[in-house]
């Protein structure tokens, strides 16, 4: 399949999840969980946001359209099961920017800038401890 295809595949889907979520007065929470997190988000988009951690600016992009439209109530005060897989990707992401940063030798370009993006999809998930410590490496690369 042709990255452009897989490309709107992806955003055909991320707009389905928004669509769905648009409807959260409608739908029962148990069905809008099962259908939005498990069908959608982890069935549907998690692959593509693994294909693309290797590529820091697409996985972040992704990472946004997959997290930013689930409600962070669904994460608090304990993630459902359902989100694991998720949960899993995003703090890989936020490892493989942390040590990006720490690895390169100034806070150069755009990866401080991927690094707090992703801090803030961390904190609506509720992993606020490895939220807290990529924003600090990221405000600690952009200083120099």
């Amino acid at each position: 399949m042709s990255a452009a295809v897989y490309h709107r595949c992806f955003n055909r889907a991320a707009a389905l999840l928004r669509g769905l979520l648009a409807f959260q007065e409608l739908l029962e929470p148990a069905l809008l969980l099962r259908l939005g997190l498990r069908c959608l988000a982890c069935q549907q988009l998690l692959p593509a946001l693994r294909g693309s951690l290797s590529e820091h600016g697409l996985a972040v992009s992704r990472a946004e359209a997959v997290v930013s439209p689930l409600p962070a109530a669904w994460f608090t005060p304990v993630p459902p099961q359902e989100a694991r897989p998720l949960l899993d990707v995003l703090a890989s992401l936020g490892r493989s920017l942390e040590a990006a940063l720490r690895s390169s030798s100034g806070g150069g370009g755009a990866m401080p800038g991927y690094a707090r993006r992703v801090a803030a999809l961390l904190a609506h998930v509720g992993l606020r401890e490895q939220a807290a410590g990529l924003a600090a490496v990221a405000a600690a690369a952009a200083c120099g």
